[in-house]
């Protein structure tokens, strides 16, 4: 894959077109999910979701025995964790 750089152009409404160069090697169709984040020096970071949300069912741990649950941070912290698998950036530390 190459590396390609584009000026783009924010809408009004927050939004940005993905060359069609960069669409096609990455294999982005219509409603195509993508993680959006921003690194520590500003650069926003675009990365394709090869899965949804289904695909996370069950990765949160057996409850049993546990009184005061926050299921809140429990599914984010799922979320996260499956994030991690699906991008590759698990900790190999474990």
């Amino acid at each position: 894959m190459s590396t390609t750089t584009q000026i783009i152009t924010m809408s009004s409404k927050g939004q940005v077109t993905i060359p069609s160069e960069i669409r096609n090697e990455l294999g982005l169709s219509t409603g195509a999910k993508m993680l959006a984040s921003r690194d520590e020096t500003g650069r926003i970071i675009l990365r394709p979701m090869k899965y949804d949300l289904e695909d996370l069912f069950g990765i949160i741990p057996d409850l049993k025995g546990r009184e005061d649950v926050d299921f809140d941070t429990l599914i984010y912290e799922a979320q996260l964790a499956g994030i991690d698998r699906m991008m590759g950036l698990e900790d190999d530390e474990e």
